[in-house]
């Protein structure tokens, strides 16, 4: 009895060793599965809404994604874009290389999404992009008003499990 104790300890830990550090047994398609079905809700197919994914491209370990909405025969577009790190570190390092490729700059910091996030919009052009990271995943999330940025993330972050 004691052995069998034993052996199912070794067991369950060496099974909680193979998932990566910072996502509760979450793997890189179920993350990607949700995110695309949160965004597709929040757009149901209407008299007046048509959403139409325009773009769907998957890597190793990024996802991107874009969809045109057209509501009221007015357009509005939504990207998004995830990156699975294999640790928080990788993930961490991901974005300070984003940060750096952005020619306006990362943004202003925001302290209430993820472990770090940033944002930043221009009204003249109707153009919002929110990022963060929390735990070992990035999203990059692209859309026409920071609202529906804010919207789309507050959604993600809830998405993702530490542990």
């Amino acid at each position: 009895m004691t052995l069998k104790i034993i052996l199912t300890s070794v067991l369950v830990v060496t099974i909680y060793g193979c998932y990566p550090i910072g996502v509760a047994a979450q793997t890189f398609s179920e993350i990607r599965e949700k995110a695309v079905g949160m965004v597709e809700a929040k757009y149901p197919e209407r008299e007046t809404t048509h959403l139409e994914m325009t773009l769907k491209r998957v890597e190793e370990n990024q996802a991107f994604y874009n969809w045109q909405i057209t509501q009221n025969g007015k357009q509005r577009w939504i990207v998004i874009k995830i990156f699975y790190g294999k640790n928080q570190d990788e993930t961490a390092k991901f974005m300070e290389v984003s940060n750096g490729n952005i020619p306006t700059g990362p943004g202003r910091k925001r302290a209430n999404l993820g472990d770090e996030a940033y944002y930043s919009e221009n009204l003249r052009v109707d153009f919002a992009r929110l990022r963060f990271r929390k735990a070992n995943v990035y999203f990059d999330i692209q859309a026409t008003t920071i609202k529906e940025a804010e919207e789309i993330a507050k959604g993600f972050d809830k998405l993702i499990k530490k542990k």
